[in-house]
């Protein structure tokens, strides 16, 4: 779980990071279909359908989860400066950059993953698949198979393989959330009511000492 100060930072951030979202976009299904039923030649399998082409969030709206989560995180951080926090949140979205080329530049050679591929056409693998998508082996070692920057001194890797971890993370309830703010404002009543049945307790503590 994030700190309470972590949480409002990102319900600050977020929006602004998040700001055009490509759950808006056009839903791509009708061409997989059209492009599945011509290229390969039969019905997609029911994983393909459900798992590939119709998760929600998309990648690249939860890569934006992930950078809001990571940019409160050295905003809040008592022992970070300023300045510090600035180029933390800097180099935080160059790694987010990155490490959505690298998923686009993946091209997964067999399996559902491979026929996921083919079927997208020229559309983005990070706008077309979920989770499911960067969960399968073969797309991980694709994308791990793409070169890092030395310029980024690992940093591009280590935001690679943090993310690539939330995707098989069934804790995670923030990267992955179809709707972030809505998990916030979850968290913050649920806080809230914890807070409200603890009061009598303390009152109660409290006379008594």
């Amino acid at each position: 779980l994030i700190a309470r100060p972590a949480e409002d930072a990102l319900q600050r951030s977020w929006p602004v990071l998040c700001c055009q979202r490509t759950t808006a976009n056009p839903p791509i299904w009708g061409v997989v279909m059209a492009s599945l039923a011509t290229s390969v030649g039969a019905e997609p399998s029911v994983r393909f359908a459900i798992d590939y082409a119709e998760e929600q969030p998309k990648i690249s709206d939860a890569c934006k989860n992930f950078l809001a989560y990571r940019i409160a995180q050295a905003k809040t951080d008592a022992n970070t400066s300023q300045a510090d926090a600035d180029r933390a949140a800097r180099l935080t979205m160059l790694c987010g950059r990155k490490a959505m080329r690298a998923v686009n530049a993946a091209a997964p050679a067999t399996g559902d993953a491979a026929a996921a591929y083919a079927a997208k056409g020229d559309a983005l693998a990070t706008r077309s698949f979920g989770k499911s998508y960067l969960c399968d082996p073969v797309v991980a070692a694709a994308v791990r198979a793409v070169p890092a920057d030395p310029a980024m001194d690992g940093a591009d890797t280590e935001f690679l393989e943090a993310f690539l971890a939330t995707a098989g993370d069934a804790s995670d309830d923030l990267t992955w959330a179809p709707d972030y703010a809505q998990v916030l404002r979850a968290r913050d009543a649920a806080r809230r009511r914890e807070a409200a049945r603890r009061a009598p307790v303390r009152i109660e503590a409290r006379h008594a000492g």
